[in-house]
C-alpha cells in the first residue's frame, strides 16, 4: 500500500449490491478495507443540505480525520451510499450536482460505479417502491403526470442512460480514477467481480468471500395487492396523503403479503410476474441500446456480454 491510501467512493447505483458491499467486502480485515461513516453521515454532509448553503470545506473537515485514521491503519478508507448517483423515485435529479459536490469535497477519490441491465433494475426499483409504501402501479410510476411536472422530480427513464453519469465522473475525476463495473458480474463472477475492484482500489482480495445476502422480494402478486393498500394505509414522502395511516403500517403490510407469498400458488406467481415483465420490456425496448453502446465505449467492457442491449 502507498503510504497516502487512496480514497474510495462507492456511488451506486441502487439495487446493485450495495448492502453486501457496506456490510462484507467493505469490513472485511483481510481486504484492509475501512468503511467509517454509514449513510446517515453521507446524507447529512453530502446529499441533505442545501444548494445555496452547500460548504465542501466543512464536509472535509468532517471526514477527514476518520480518513487520516484509516489511513494511519494502513486501511483503505471507502465512503459508500448509493444515494451519491441520486434517487431512482425522483428520477436522479441531483445526480450532477452530488458529482461536482464530491469532486469539490474529495478530489483525490477513486470512484466505483455498478450498473444493472435496465430491465432487470426498473423492476427491482419499482418492486421497492411499493415495498416502501408507494401507491402507484407501474404504468403510473413509470409515466408521471404531466401536469405539475416541473414541481416534484419523480422517476425519469434518463436515470438509466448510463453513459451520461460515466462520463461525468471520468470528466470530474479522471478516466483512470473510475471503475465502472457491471452487477450481472458479482452476481455469476464474485471473485472477478472483487478482484478487479480490489485491484483498481489497491486492497487484497480475501481468500474467502461471504455469499451475497439476497433480499427477498415481494412477489409481483403482493406487489399487486400492496400498493393499493399503501394508498389508504402507509404515509410517508412516497405517499404523504394515505387517509388512514398508523405507526409501523408499512411494517406490518410487509410482513402480511411475504406470509402470503409463502401461500401463494405458483402459478399465480407465475401469471403476475408475466405481466410485470411483459409491461417493462414493452416500455423499454431498445430505448438505452445507444447508451449502452457508448457505456461499453467508456468502460471497456462488452455490455452485450452481460445481456444489455446494445
Amino acid at each position: 500500500m502507498s503510504e497516502r491510501a487512496p480514497l474510495l467512493v462507492h456511488v451506486g447505483y441502487h439495487k446493485t449490491g450495495s448492502t453486501w458491499l457496506q456490510q462484507s467486502l467493505f469490513t472485511d480485515a483481510e481486504s484492509r478495507f475501512r468503511l467509517p461513516f454509514g449513510r446517515l453521515d453521507v446524507n447529512e454532509r453530502i446529499v441533505a443540505p442545501n444548494h445555496l448553503v452547500f460548504d465542501a470545506q466543512p464536509a472535509r473537515d468532517f471526514f477527514e480525520p476518520e480518513l487520516e485514521a484509516a489511513r494511519a491503519a494502513q486501511r483503505i478508507p471507502v465512503i459508500s451510499n448509493e444515494r451519491l448517483v441520486g434517487n431512482p423515485h425522483s428520477g436522479g435529479w441531483d445526480s450532477r450536482i452530488l458529482a461536482e459536490r464530491l469532486r469539490a469535497v474529495f478530489p483525490e477519490a477513486r470512484v466505483l460505479l455498478i450498473l444493472r441491465e435496465q430491465r432487470s433494475v426498473i423492476r427491482s426499483i419499482y418492486f421497492q417502491y411499493v415495498r416502501e409504501g408507494g401507491p402507484m402501479s407501474l404504468a403510473g410510476y413509470l409515466h408521471p403526470p404531466r401536469a405539475g411536472a416541473y414541481r416534484i422530480p419523480l422517476f425519469d427513464f434518463d436515470h438509466y442512460a448510463y453513459h451520461r453519469l460515466v462520463t461525468l465522473h471520468q470528466e470530474l475525476f479522471g478516466r483512470d480514477r473510475v471503475l465502472v463495473l457491471p452487477y450481472e458480474l458479482l452476481s455469476a463472477r464474485p471473485r472477478d467481480f472483487v478482484e478487479r475492484l480490489c485491484a483498481f482500489a489497491g486492497a487484497d482480495v480475501p481468500e474467502q468471500l461471504s455469499n451475497a445476502p439476497r433480499n427477498v422480494s415481494l412477489s409481483a402478486f403482493s406487489v399487486a395487492l400492496k400498493r393499493r393498500l399503501n394508498r389508504f394505509f402507509v404515509r410517508d414522502r412516497l405517499n404523504p396523503g394515505a387517509p388512514l395511516a398508523f405507526d409501523r403500517a408499512n411494517w406490518a403490510l410487509v410482513r402480511a403479503t411475504a406470509i402470503l407469498d409463502r401461500h401463494l400458488p405458483a402459478a399465480i406467481a407465475r401469471r403476475f410476474e408475466g405481466r410485470i415483465r411483459d409491461s417493462i420490456e414493452d416500455e423499454v425496448g431498445d430505448r438505452y441500446a445507444s447508451s449502452n453502446q457508448e457505456s461499453s465505449e467508456r468502460i471497456g467492457i462488452d455490455l452485450s456480454e452481460y445481456g444489455y442491449s446494445i
